[in-house]
């Protein structure tokens, strides 16, 4: 018995070693695309005006990191500085408050729901359970995004942004 579980072992090793390295390099083949998407979206939260001198900007500096990993690191941190330039319209953060709100509302009443029908089948109390858990993710989602547009959420409420068609 010893032995066969030995055997298994090393079989169930060698086969784990095979499918983590075509894992490995499948990822690895992805990444050029995952970077080259990623710094697209980071342009298109540049001020018009200024995408062309930016898209080149990033892209060569991007290329002169020598690893895939490392570029995409610093696809990411063009993501952010894309998103940090970025200027909401009013329009753009009345819509993402209201949006707020509703999840805030679909959260309070499922999660109310799961209570009052926990005594429900097994899968509709679990399916109440799973909106309830969507809602929050989504309402935590929310925050983090109000969270991180704090200035221009506070100069939109005190009426200083523009009303720009474009988000």
């Amino acid at each position: 018995m010893g032995f066969l579980m030995m055997v298994v072992t090393a079989i169930g090793g060698i086969l784990g070693a095979v499918a983590l390295g075509l894992l490995k390099d499948e990822a690895t083949a992805w990444l050029p695309s995952l970077n080259n998407k990623i710094l697209a979206m980071a342009v298109r939260m540049v001020p018009a005006e200024d995408r062309e001198r930016y898209n080149e900007e990033w892209a060569s500096h991007v290329a002169e990191y020598p690893g895939k990993l490392s570029q995409l690191v610093q696809s990411v941190r063009f993501l952010r500085a894309g998103s940090e330039m970025q200027q909401l319209s009013s329009k753009h953060i009345a819509r993402m408050m209201n949006i707020f709100i509703s999840l805030a509302a679909v959260g309070m009443i499922s999660g109310m729901l799961v209570e009052r029908y926990r005594y429900l089948n097994f899968w509709a109390h679990h399916f109440l359970g799973f909106i309830d858990f969507a809602a929050n993710v989504q309402i935590t989602c929310m925050m983090v995004w109000f969270i991180w547009r704090k200035p221009q959420i506070l100069k939109h409420l005190r009426g200083e942004l523009p009303d720009r068609s474009d988000p």
